[in-house]
């Protein structure tokens, strides 16, 4: 038979480091729990001491913007009523003016063209047709065609005021 002392000691050396390991492990767990547990305390601190008072800050303005957010658009709406009032008043102002002012500036004008054409006197030049313009040369002068090469170069009609 074989001797079984060295077997026997491998399993020995082989079940006490399987124990240390274990028992690292253990210890290792226990001190990541401890170091977890503190940085669980440490956010809560932050947040009740830091966050906190910063978020109800935040918060007691955002709710002061929405008020003011608030009166403004009040306002901006009762501008535009007013604004909208105010041009109905204009537009019918305008449309009363209109009918009551055209007729009277008409009259006005149909009596000084009826006085104007009575008081002015006619001559017999005055009643002769205007004399007719001479018509025009078939070819066009050097200056047209220099004011016409001037006006396409500087952008045509596009740009002409």
């Amino acid at each position: 038979m074989t001797d079984n002392t060295t077997i026997v000691t491998w399993l020995v050396i082989i079940g006490v480091c399987s124990l240390m390991q274990t028992l690292l492990t253990l210890v290792l767990l226990g001190a990541a729990w401890k170091r977890w547990r503190r940085a669980e305390e440490a956010i809560e601190a932050f947040q009740r001491d830091q966050l906190a008072p910063a978020l109800a800050k935040i918060d007691h303005i955002a709710a002061e913007v929405q008020e003011v957010i608030g009166r403004v658009r009040r306002v901006d709406d009762q501008v535009r009523g007013a604004l909208a009032g105010a041009s109905d008043v204009v537009s019918g102002l305008a449309r009363q003016a209109t009918h009551r002012v055209w007729p009277v500036l008409g009259v006005i004008n149909g009596l000084r063209a009826a006085a104007s054409s009575m008081f002015t006197r006619r001559t017999s030049q005055s009643r002769q047709p205007p004399p007719r313009p001479q018509t025009q040369q078939s070819t066009p002068r050097r200056d047209d065609r220099d004011d016409e090469a001037r006006f396409v170069y500087e952008g045509g009609t596009r740009y002409a005021r």
